[in-house]
C-alpha cells in the first residue's frame, strides 16, 4: 500500500499515536509523518504509506498555522500544557504595536526552539530532558517564516496566521513576540492548516480512516506516489527502460524529452537539485527518481521503486 493520506489530527494524541493507529488500521507497516505536530495541535498531519515514506524528505512548504497567543502568561513549555513561570501585565499591547512588531519575524530568521521539544542535545529528545528537570538551552537554529498577519485581536489573545518552512516553531514565535512587546506569551491555541498540498478542509479525521480501512474501502483515500513531486520535471519510460532501471542499471540521456511539472509554486523545492527527474512508467506511474550522469550520457536511478 503506498501513498500519502491527509489526516486532520485531533487534540490530544502525539504525532506517532497516529501513526501507530494507521498501521494497525491498514496493516501497512512502513507509515510515517512529514512532521510533527504537538499532542494539543490539530490539524494537517500527512503520512507516507509504503513507499511513501521514502519520499517524505520531499515534502513540499510551505506549513500554515492558525495560532491563538495568550499575552501576559508564560509557560515553561511556551504553549498551554506547560506550568507557568511568570505573567506580567498586557495594557502595553495594541493593535498598532503587534502590526509593528511582527515584521521583524518575518524573512529567514534566527528561532531558539523551546527546552521542550523533540530536537535532539546528546541524543536526546529535549523534552526527555526538560522532564527530568535538566536544563539545556537549545542552540538557535536559521528558519524562513513566509508571512505573519494577524487576524484576530480579543485582548489578551491574537489569532495570528504564520506561513513558514520546515523547523519552524509557533511556540517560539508566541515566547518571542510576547518579549519583543513588553510582556510576555505562550500558545493556547494550534491548527495547522496546510502542509504542502494538504488542506486541513480536505483532511480525514481517525474515524474516517479506522472504518474505511475496515471496510476495505480506504485506499480510495490514497494520494499518489508521486504527490509531493509534482514540480519535479518528468520523462516517460518504455517497458523495457522501466525493467532496465527497476533492475538498477542506468538509461540512456537524450531519448526522453524532458517534461515540466505541473504543481503549484507553493510545492516547487526540489530538494535544490532542479535537474532530478520523475522517470514514469507507461501506465503513469512513479518507476524511479533519477539524477543525470552527464559525462555518461545517461540517467542514473537514485531511488527504485519495484512493484510490490
Amino acid at each position: 500500500m503506498d501513498g500519502f493520506l491527509n489526516v486532520n489530527k485531533p487534540a490530544g494524541l502525539t504525532s506517532h499515536d497516529v501513526v501507530y493507529r494507521v498501521r494497525r488500521w491498514t496493516g501497512e507497516q512502513q507509515v510515517g509523518h512529514a512532521g510533527t505536530l504537538d499532542p494539543d495541535a490539530t490539524g494537517v498531519l500527512p503520512l507516507g504509506l509504503g513507499y511513501g515514506t521514502r519520499l517524505l524528505e520531499f515534502w513540499p512548504e510551505p506549513k500554515v498555522y492558525v495560532a491563538r497567543i495568550e499575552f501576559g502568561i508564560e509557560t515553561d513549555s511556551y504553549d498551554a500544557a506547560g506550568q507557568v513561570v511568570a505573567t506580567m501585565g498586557t495594557s502595553c499591547i495594541t493593535p498598532e504595536r503587534i502590526a509593528a512588531a511582527l515584521p521583524q519575524f518575518e524573512g529567514e530568521i534566527s528561532q531558539r526552539p523551546p527546552r521542550f521539544s523533540a530536537v535532539k542535545h546528546q541524543g536526546q529528545r529535549m523534552y526527555h530532558l526538560a522532564r527530568q528537570g535538566v536544563v539545556v538551552e537549545p542552540p538557535p537554529r536559521p528558519v524562513h517564516i513566509y508571512s505573519l498577519r494577524a487576524e484576530g485581536w480579543e485582548p489578551p489573545v491574537l489569532t495570528l496566521r504564520m506561513t513558514c518552512g520546515r523547523g519552524a516553531y509557533v511556540r517560539s514565535l508566541a515566547h518571542d513576540l510576547g518579549e519583543a512587546l513588553g510582556s510576555c506569551a505562550h500558545l493556547q491555541r494550534l491548527e495547522r492548516v496546510q502542509d504542502g498540498g494538504f488542506l486541513v478542509a480536505a483532511g480525514l479525521s481517525l474515524e474516517q480512516i479506522e472504518q474505511g480501512f475496515i471496510a476495505g474501502e480506504g485506499e480510495q483515500w490514497l494520494y499518489p506516489l508521486d504527490f509531493p513531486l509534482q514540480n519535479w520535471p518528468w520523462i516517460e519510460l518504455n517497458s523495457d527502460q522501466e525493467r532496465e532501471l527497476l533492475m538498477g542499471r542506468n538509461v540512456v540521456a537524450g531519448e526522453h524529452a524532458v517534461r515540466p511539472g505541473s504543481g503549484p509554486a507553493a510545492m516547487a523545492p526540489n530538494d535544490g537539485v532542479q535537474a532530478r527527474v520523475r522517470g514514469l512508467g507507461p501506465g503513469g506511474g512513479l518507476v524511479a527518481l533519477l539524477e543525470p550522469q552527464p559525462s555518461r550520457h545517461v540517467w542514473h536511478p537514485f531511488k527504485v521503486f519495484p512493484p510490490r
